[in-house]
């Protein structure tokens, strides 16, 4: 055999070896990456628990956006007739749903406990808007 063909030998085993190599490689990123999607994409959600308001029945679900605002301006997502026209903002970021009072002195509730500052949510609280009780849930 000459030195021809050994060479080119080495070299077909060199490649099969490196396309082998990149093909694990990119099936490993690649279950990463939608391991990575179905972890990142929490579906945070209200529960309506208690309600005077007509446009609500309890144990309706409501879902959240990124950026969720309730008060009775009619483009917030969600509306409530009886409170501040912007009185909450719930914002999801890095893995957590925030719920911040944006109508100071007006009293917003979480668990019983006036909101007085941007506060990270976790499943089972409860957020007050006047009569209007939602809790907070993950899908």
């Amino acid at each position: 055999m000459s030195l021809e063909w050994i060479l080119l030998g080495l070299r077909l085993v060199a490649v099969l070896i490196l396309y082998t190599f990149l093909g694990v490689a990119l099936t490993l990123i690649w279950h990463d990456l939608k391991q990575a999607a179905h972890q990142s994409v929490k579906q945070y959600r209200l529960r309506v628990t208690q309600t005077s308001e007509p446009t609500f029945m309890v144990g309706e679900i409501l879902p959240l956006e990124i950026v969720t605002i309730l008060g009775s301006q009619a483009d917030n997502e969600i509306i409530l007739p009886h409170a501040a026209p912007r009185q909450v903002r719930l914002i999801q970021e890095h893995q957590t749903c925030w719920v911040e009072n944006l109508a100071a002195p007006t009293v917003t509730w979480l668990n019983g406990q006036p909101l007085q500052q941007p506060t990270p949510l976790s499943p089972g609280d409860v957020i007050a808007i006047g009569d209007t009780h939602f809790r907070f849930e993950l899908n």
